[in-house]
């Protein structure tokens, strides 16, 4: 038997190439001291390198999902994967960081290319009962490149410098282009004869309003950019953008780039309506608790990330027998069960979080979490694609990836100015109530202090020497500092557990959207252990 004929060799290859994309994500994060130092970049330019991935990410999604309908899932793949290789060296050879951004988003359009035509591939390949362990095969492969991309990304730039996360892609990328080419099959799902480029040119157009806007928000105040253009009338200009290519794709007959028969499909809609939330609400868990453990816990850098790595470890577990227990549970309780498990989970987080509290303490809360994170990652992936025509299963790939990272960007602005608000207030209050253990002539200042503690450090006793006074004595001087160190941990601690609402309320948001998945009665059965489902798929090679 010709390789080319074995799904699950396939699903090798796309695996690899999942793995290095999202590997790439991850482990950009922690060499940004370095490239920032190296580059002798400014902090907002080195931040672009990880926007830039977000943004070009959200925009081409849902084109690159009906490009492959339209080209063939194979030359789309292959096309992005010599894209994503070509761009890793172009970012390691980077002098500059205006060099790296452009390389950087080069590698995106890579990315943005392979994704949607991944789940899509799984879909033709698999039948659905073999269909759900093959996406969760998928989600243990994002859960340890989650967990390996700092702790790699640690030992490349401590040996051999930051040019390395890139340049580590280019084996791998020759390897699984070579491969992808031998390997993968070249189905066709019903290539349309037309393209909708006015569409296309209408939903990057507000995506990129959109996502600009929710990226840039907090570094210009929400207020003007330039002349007058301001992140307000971006964020309208993109909504209204977005009107006009939902009217327009209404009115369309022939090939619209998101088809409405996608959300006449109520599992399709609820799958990509969930991930919105969800996506929201995974920032809830990554943003406040990164910080929780290094400021409040004092942990190094690597040891926050092996913290906060059990979660993705348990995610890892769960995920390829999340398909065999919606088998034995129901999709919609196994769906329900993961929303409230993370749910439970944050909440559980948002109360452990302490001064005193040890990392280990978090281990079981973290692995809830995970647990959560698994079973839903699985579930809406299969419930986006799974019971769609061939046709449309492109454009609901690319639906689904792009309201996750929609989501995403949404829980991340919105987590962010709500954190930095709660920062404004809360220290402040407990400045007040701990003033009377300091003396008289210092309790005015070490208030005034934090009156705006968004603005500032969040470091230990250093942050307070405008609070002190020479005339102090020594022990007085250190007095005021052991105080205002513990001022600035329990209000941010305090900030930290306010700021959790918000992602657990939109996690219960996410809840009442999986509520309304069809009961398994009317959901289309599984194929029987004997189909195929790849009657449309050539018998020979990989071709």
């Amino acid at each position: 038997m010709r390789i080319g004929n074995s799904p699950w060799d396939v699903l090798g290859v796309l695996c690899a190439r999942f793995f290095m994309t999202l590997l790439d994500t991850s482990i950009v994060n922690v060499a940004i001291p370095a490239i920032q130092t190296d580059l002798n970049a400014g902090f907002d330019q080195v931040l672009w390198v990880v926007n830039g991935h977000v943004l070009a990410l959200t925009v081409l999604l849902i084109a690159a999902g009906r490009l492959g309908d339209r080209f063939g899932l194979k030359q789309l793949y292959v096309a992005g994967l010599v894209v994503f290789s070509v761009s890793s060296p172009l970012c390691g050879a980077a002098t500059s960081a205006y060099q790296l951004i452009a390389a950087r988003v080069l590698a995106d359009i890579g990315a943005a290319m392979l994704g949607p035509q991944t789940f899509v591939l799984i879909t033709m390949l698999f039948p659905p009962n073999r269909r759900r362990a093959a996406i969760g095969v998928c989600g243990m492969v994002a859960a340890l490149s989650t967990v390996s991309g700092p702790l790699l990304g640690g030992v490349l730039v401590d040996a051999l410098g930051w040019q390395w996360i890139f340049l580590v892609n280019v084996p791998i990328g020759l390897l699984t282009l070579i491969l992808a080419a031998v390997v993968v099959p070249d189905p066709r799902p019903g290539a349309q004869h037309r393209f909708d480029s006015p569409g296309m040119i209408l939903i990057c157009l507000a995506l990129f309003a959109i996502s600009f806007g929710l990226l840039e928000g907090e570094r210009y105040h929400w207020g003007t950019v330039t002349g007058p253009l301001s992140i307000w009338s971006l964020l309208a200009c993109g909504g209204l953008l977005l009107a006009v290519f939902v009217s327009v794709q209404r009115a369309q007959r022939w090939a619209p780039l998101v088809p409405f028969a996608l959300f006449a499909n109520r599992s399709s809609s609820v799958a990509s309506a969930t991930m919105l939330c969800f996506g929201s609400a995974m920032i809830g868990l990554a943003l406040p608790m990164t910080i929780c453990l290094q400021f409040v816990l004092h942990l190094s850098l690597s040891r926050a990330g092996i913290t906060l790595a059990v979660a993705s470890f348990a995610s890892g577990l769960v995920a390829p027998i999340g398909g065999w227990l919606s088998d034995r549970m129901g999709r919609k309780p196994l769906l329900i069960l993961g929303l409230a498990a993370y749910a439970v989970g944050l909440a559980l987080l948002a109360v452990q979080a302490d001064s005193g509290a040890r990392p280990c303490q978090f281990v079981p809360t973290l692995a809830i979490t995970g647990i959560g994170i698994g079973c839903v990652f699985v579930l809406t992936a299969n419930l986006a694609v799974d019971v769609l025509d061939p046709k449309l299963a492109g454009g609901a790939s690319g639906v689904f990836h792009t309201t996750r990272q929609i989501g995403a960007l949404l829980g991340g602005s919105a987590v962010g100015t709500l954190l930095q608000n709660r920062l404004s207030a809360s220290p402040r209050e407990h400045a007040v109530q701990r003033a009377a253990e300091l003396p008289p002539e210092a309790s005015a200042s070490f208030i005034d202090h934090f009156a705006g503690t968004s603005s500032t450090t969040l470091r230990g006793g250093d942050t307070f020497a405008g609070t002190l006074s020479l005339s102090q004595p020594p022990d007085a001087v250190d007095r005021i500092r052991s105080v205002g160190d513990a001022v600035l941990r329990d209000g941010f601690v305090e900030a930290l557990r306010e700021t959790g609402v918000l992602p657990i309320a939109i996690c219960l948001i996410a809840l009442l959207c999986a509520w309304r998945l069809a009961h398994p009665a009317a959901q289309a059965p599984a194929a029987s252990p004997g189909s195929t489902n790849q009657a449309h798929m050539p018998t020979g090679g990989a071709g």
